[in-house]
């Protein structure tokens, strides 16, 4: 009898570790499936970013290549350009106009000090212009080294001229300014170039011009003009006014 109640206790121990094996393989493979779809999806994200540094690279190659083309393109533009620009005409016409009003006009530089010598020759404001070279440098920026000195070395009716080189510093004599009226308006003036080529340019400038009368009548008025290339830069020929 003994004997009986010890095997069906054998017995039923044994199904019970049978069924807890198979639990225990049930969850492990649970846990390995659970595993094997972490690394997939692990797997997937990786191809993902793999993928988008492959797009980006092929965008960065892309963009350079348009660089490289608009540079190229733009090397290729500048080798054909002939002659000068309207914008780089407009700039050396302008500083022209500057010239003509403000240091060879109707008034000279403003001054500073007391004449020299009790005459009528006084120091420019070395703001304006700290030396006689300065000025002339600047002028002869706009006009050509001919015209430029004819400028400087010009006399006035009394046998006066306008500017002076004292010890290195610039006089203007006051009393070798004052001309008759001037009519010509030349804001908003019109540039338009006639012929270019890679030393010469020849052009016209229009303003207008209202002459006193009784009934005035503001007309265009155009002026002829030629700039050429003077120790490799622009310069015009001679005063556009």
């Amino acid at each position: 009898m003994k004997k009986g109640k010890l095997i069906i206790t054998i017995l039923a121990m044994s199904v019970m570790l049978t069924a807890c094996n198979g639990i225990s393989k049930s969850k492990k493979d649970e846990k390995t499936t659970e595993a094997n779809k972490t690394t997939a999806a692990e797997q997937t994200v990786t191809d993902e970013k793999n993928a988008d540094s492959e797009k980006t690279e092929e965008v960065t190659s892309t963009q350079e290549a348009s660089t490289e083309e608009s540079s190229e393109e733009s090397t290729e533009a500048d080798s054909k350009k002939v002659g000068i620009t309207e914008e780089e005409l407009a700039v050396l016409v302008n500083e022209n106009f500057n010239c003509a009003r403000n240091i060879f006009g109707m008034s000279p530089l403003p001054t500073v000090g007391d004449p020299l010598d009790g005459g009528s020759l006084y120091q420019v404001d070395p703001e304006e212009y700290a030396s006689y070279e300065e000025l002339y440098n600047y002028v002869n920026s706009v006009y050509c080294k001919e015209y430029t000195d004819s400028l400087f070395d010009r006399e006035t009716y009394d046998g006066a001229k306008r500017y002076y080189n004292e010890d290195g510093k610039l006089y203007t004599n006051v009393n070798a300014f004052g001309a008759k009226g001037y009519y010509v308006d030349w804001s908003g003036c019109f540039i338009s170039i006639t012929t270019n080529s890679e030393t010469e340019c020849k052009f016209t400038v229009t303003g207008s011009i209202e002459e006193p009368s009784a009934e005035p009548v503001k007309e265009p008025y155009t002026i002829e003009g030629r700039a050429f290339v003077e120790n490799g830069k622009w310069v015009l020929e001679n005063m556009i006014y």
